[in-house]
């Protein structure tokens, strides 16, 4: 079974998205440093949470990274997919800006492979840079929420299109707090109320694919700043359930993270700043 097809789009709204590329196996890359552990105990968390549930605490965290709140966002980021059949390592940069300005930019390495992805929109126009290979499209006279959609897609989406996104389509959300790396978080555990990226490749995968497809999701907020630091997703050995059987948290393998670092918000670019960042090289 080909496994060139798909490859997970950073921070693509948690969705799967067509690139092309070639998978490597697991054993190609190095082994994955040993996993900080959260240590789960009570945190000091601002009164703005007291008592709040963990759908009050999402929509919190989902309006507070609002395009209302946040003009200018940028952050780093890291993520890791890893099964037994296919894994990468894909680290870079997201920089968004207002009226739907968005640069990303990744290196994806496979093995000894390495690929690097440039995604730029300056709001009228959206081109992708990979392999060699550049797709345009025009943004002109689409609605605010087909030009965010199209974003997610490409991967432009970032914290905002993560948490609408999770916030859609988790149930069964349970909160707990404690610290991650020393810092203390709070984490917000759920099963997705569909496959990942329906729709968005998931639903052209192989039939053993899709079995394998992340259904759980692991949270972590930034216990003062509701900043989403990390978030884990899980599959289980097992056929995927069916949603009046949600799987129980704490089962299955860890197969994707993803982290947001170095978060610097409302930070404006000059106007030749912007120039550089937002319009695509020839």
């Amino acid at each position: 079974m080909s496994k060139r097809p798909a490859v997970l789009a950073p921070v693509a709204a948690c969705s799967l998205v067509l690139l092309a590329g070639t998978w490597s196996s697991p054993d190609s890359l190095s082994s994955p440093p040993p996993q900080e552990s959260f240590v789960a105990q009570a945190v000091q968390l601002p009164p703005t949470l007291d008592g709040l549930s963990a759908d009050q605490v999402m929509l919190q965290a989902t309006a507070a990274f609002g395009s209302d709140r946040v003009q200018w966002l940028h952050a780093r980021l890291w993520q890791e997919f890893r099964d037994e059949h296919i894994a990468f390592i894909a680290e870079g940069r997201l920089l968004l800006g207002p009226k739907h300005c968005a640069r990303l930019e990744m290196t994806l390495r496979t093995g000894a492979a390495q690929s690097e992805i440039l995604v730029v929109s300056d709001g009228y126009a959206l081109a992708r840079a990979l392999e060699g290979q550049v797709e345009s499209q025009s943004l002109t006279g689409l609605e605010e929420q087909e030009i965010a959609a199209i974003l997610c897609e490409k991967g432009c989406g970032g914290p905002p299109g993560l948490l609408a996104d999770l916030k859609a389509r988790m149930i069964d959300v349970q909160m707990d707090t404690g610290q991650w790396k020393g810092q203390d978080v709070i984490r917000l555990q759920g099963n997705l109320n569909e496959p990942v990226g329906q729709g968005a490749g998931a639903a052209e995968l192989p039939a053993a694919d899709r079995k394998r497809v992340p259904r759980r999701v692991c949270l972590f907020l930034d216990a003062q700043t509701l900043w989403p630091i990390r978030v884990e997703q899980w599959i289980s050995r097992a056929e995927v359930p069916s949603l009046s059987e949600p799987r129980p948290l704490g089962s299955g393998t860890l197969v994707w993270q993803i982290e947001f670092r170095e978060p610097r918000l409302n930070s404006a670019l000059s106007d030749t700043e912007c120039i550089r960042e937002f319009t695509f090289p020839e």
